[in-house]
């Protein structure tokens, strides 16, 4: 989060830039009005929850990333992970294929890092 801060500082948009630090689900009281962008770097089993409770601030055409969504590949054959690390691939799996699904979501998952979801907003 220090490497946002800073970051942060050196835009010309900072004023235009609120930064929520900390558990989402402990700060909610703290949004007001509607955001362009979201991202998503939540415990793997809470994604979908996350996005039920988060997307409704984000704004038609805003941009939601979610991060960690090949799970080191794992989502494409369970199987193949770790005996007590499948039902967590499991889950990002159904992840996946919901937020590719989603109405509300036009939706690419990239092959970067450990996977990244990029969704817009319809």
């Amino acid at each position: 989060m220090q490497d946002a801060r800073a970051f942060l500082q050196k835009s010309v948009t900072k004023d235009q830039i609120q930064l929520i630090e900390g558990d989402a689900f402990e700060r909610i009281e703290e949004l007001q009005g509607s955001y362009d962008f979201l991202f998503v770097d939540a415990s793997k089993g809470h994604n979908i929850r996350f996005v039920e409770t988060f997307s409704p601030y984000l704004k038609p055409g805003g941009l939601m990333v979610v991060d960690n969504v090949l799970f080191k590949g794992w989502t494409y054959e369970p199987s193949e992970a770790p005996k007590r690390l499948q039902p967590l691939a499991k889950k990002m799996a159904s992840f996946n294929e919901w937020l590719l699904k989603h109405s509300q979501f036009k939706t690419t998952i990239h092959p970067i890092g450990d996977g990244m979801a990029v969704a817009i907003k319809q």
